[in-house]
């Protein structure tokens, strides 16, 4: 993939479905480099780590419930998506305000961080050549949840789109449906780019892996 402006053309494709399903809060297009990520948030609470990259604006896309999606990219051997779903409890803005008064908009953050959900699944793909070991580490893999060991395989190399699209199937199932009934959101940009052969050995097989199913696999 290319991590120009065609990268930055998949991005819009991206802020573009969100606003059309009404979850888009806040969108920066730049490109992330999050450096040092991994020894930041050693040892940090789920918590901790949602409100420092909320608050230094570290995401591509804020949604309305407050969760975050970040791409980021430190080159082609190295890109990580992720999905930080809000950890508190949410209530619309205006809906509490209309609740508690105009005068209580200064207590609004306090009470979204007083009232953490009882569970979270927060999900992250990422696409590390250099780190591919055979049957234990795949070249692209999802993570699913936090604080464990779950890394399962992908068959593909996920673009902005892709990523976008789990995630909007899985954590927004009501915005998929609207957005699958409206239709034309796939385009030419949404390429499928298959993991290189090299990058999957026979100990890669002997596991369960993610596959995007094309329309001609069902000819």
């Amino acid at each position: 993939m290319n991590y120009g402006g065609r990268f930055v053309a998949q991005l819009e494709d991206c802020r573009r479905i969100l606003d059309g399903v009404n979850l888009l809060y806040l969108y920066d297009n730049s490109i992330k480099k999050i450096h040092g990520a991994a020894a930041r948030f050693k040892g940090k609470s789920y918590e901790s780590i949602w409100r420092e990259l909320y608050r230094n604006y570290e995401f591509t896309f804020a949604l309305v419930d407050y969760s975050l999606i970040l791409f980021d990219v430190t080159d082609q051997n190295r890109i990580s998506f992720s999905y930080y779903e809000n950890p508190y409890v949410f209530i619309d803005k205006n809906i509490f305000l209309a609740e508690f008064g105009a005068e209580s908009e200064q207590w609004y953050e306090q009470y979204l961080s007083e009232y953490k959900k009882e569970s979270i699944t927060p999900v992250r793909y990422d696409f590390y050549p250099n780190d591919y070991t055979p049957g234990r580490h795949p070249v692209a893999h999802m993570h699913i949840g936090y604080a464990n060991n779950i890394r399962i395989g992908c068959s593909y190399v996920l673009t902005p789109q892709l990523f976008l699209s789990f995630i909007l199937r899985q954590c927004y199932p009501d915005q998929w449906q609207a957005l699958q009934a409206n239709g034309g959101w796939l385009n030419e940009r949404m390429a499928f780019q298959k993991i290189e052969r090299n990058h999957f050995s026979e100990a890669d097989t002997r596991e369960f892996y993610l596959h995007f199913l094309t329309e001609r696999e069902f000819a």
